[in-house]
């Protein structure tokens, strides 16, 4: 073999076994700092999926009770629940974003603010979700439909051709 083609062999052995260990001999990429997440940001980020899956939660049990699929008296239980626990996290998203918790009941969970607040939220994500799908009505009962379903989800009469 010629001395350039060793060379350049082991030119590229070189590279590629540097690449390989580099993370064994602490030499990480520059993007590394920022994918470094203190407890707090990953507390932080728990509670926001924790407040998202409980908001959704709520709307599909309200979703439910409309269908009547779930009897009232679990409804209800099952609503204060998810209220509960919703406020919970809404409270412990404030106290680590350093907002004070306005005093007005014996205890925090007692504290009608935060249904309040769930309430808002529900609303506003309801008014999300019907901006970003088109609405049409069915025809026997006049609830909404999407454009998707063949079948009323609230009388469950057939959608003909639109």
């Amino acid at each position: 073999m010629e001395a350039g083609a060793i060379l350049l062999l082991a030119a590229v052995v070189l590279g590629v076994l540097f690449f390989i260990l580099r993370p064994f001999f602490g030499l990480g990429y520059h993007g590394e700092q920022e994918a470094d997440f203190s407890v707090a940001e990953h507390q932080r980020s728990a509670l926001l999926a924790e407040r998202d899956r409980l908001i959704t939660a709520l709307a599909e049990l309200d979703f439910d009770n409309r269908l009547k699929k779930i009897p009232t008296e679990d409804y209800a239980l099952t609503r204060s629940d998810l209220l509960h626990e919703t406020a919970r996290v809404l409270r412990k998203l404030d106290e680590m974003e350093g907002l004070p918790y306005p005093e007005m009941g014996s205890s925090p969970a007692d504290e009608p603010l935060g249904e309040i607040e769930i309430e808002r939220l529900l609303a506003e994500r309801r008014k999300a979700q019907a901006a970003s799908s088109s609405r049409l009505k069915c025809l026997a009962c006049g609830a909404e439909v999407t454009g998707a379903d063949k079948f009323c989800g609230s009388c469950g009469a057939r959608l003909g051709a639109r």
